[in-house]
């Protein structure tokens, strides 16, 4: 296969742009000079392996997404999988991660990492996480709706008619409130019955 080094280049960029970092910080990690990452980032120079490895530790990626092959879309090859089959962004995933993880930036790191991610395994197979889920979708699609009809009554249409809708419509909102604070209550009451 061939590789294309502007393609290689532009991934690079984008991963050290996108963490912050100076080329010379960059540099700095995978020990070569702020010049090399230059090169490397204009797709003069493809790295060579020690440093496609070394960029791969600092990024958390695989080989493959430095790359630029399609299975690495995402980074990983199980992210890609894992975003696919469970319809979750990368964002989504890597909040898991951190929730459950055991990783030097997850939530239980030095303080029993195992149950943070008892804690967020129960919460996903729980019988009423699916219910709160659909509640917020509930909430979404209300609120949503009484913003429009807000923008609407500002643009001008019919005073009362918009009134009324607002009215409504806020109403809607806040039963859904109402209902998505039920079911997270029944959550935490499967979660955390009481005797």
């Amino acid at each position: 296969m061939r590789y294309d080094q502007e393609k290689t280049g532009k991934l690079i960029h984008d991963e050290r742009v996108k963490r912050g970092w100076s080329q010379a910080k960059l540099g700095e990690l995978i020990n070569v000079s702020h010049k090399q990452v230059s090169n490397y980032e204009l797709g003069k120079l493809i790295p060579p392996m020690d440093v496609l490895f070394a960029l791969c530790e600092v990024f958390g990626c695989e080989l493959g997404y430095l790359l630029g092959e399609e299975d690495y879309s995402e980074g990983t090859r199980l992210m890609n999988a894992f975003c696919k089959y469970s319809g979750l962004a990368p964002e989504a995933v890597e909040a898991l991660r951190r929730a459950a993880g055991t990783g030097g930036d997850s939530l239980g790191f030095g303080h029993e990492p195992e149950r943070y991610g008892r804690i967020v395994g129960a919460l996903l197979a729980s019988e009423g996480f699916p219910r709160v889920v659909e509640a917020m979708a509930e909430l979404a699609e209300r609120d949503g709706e009484a913003r429009a009809a807000r923008a609407k009554g500002a643009e001008g249409a019919d005073l009362d008619e918009a009134i009324d809708e607002q009215r409504d419509l806020a109403f809607a909102a806040k039963v859904a409130r109402f209902e998505l604070h039920e079911e997270l209550e029944a959550l935490i009451g499967e979660l955390f019955p009481r005797d």
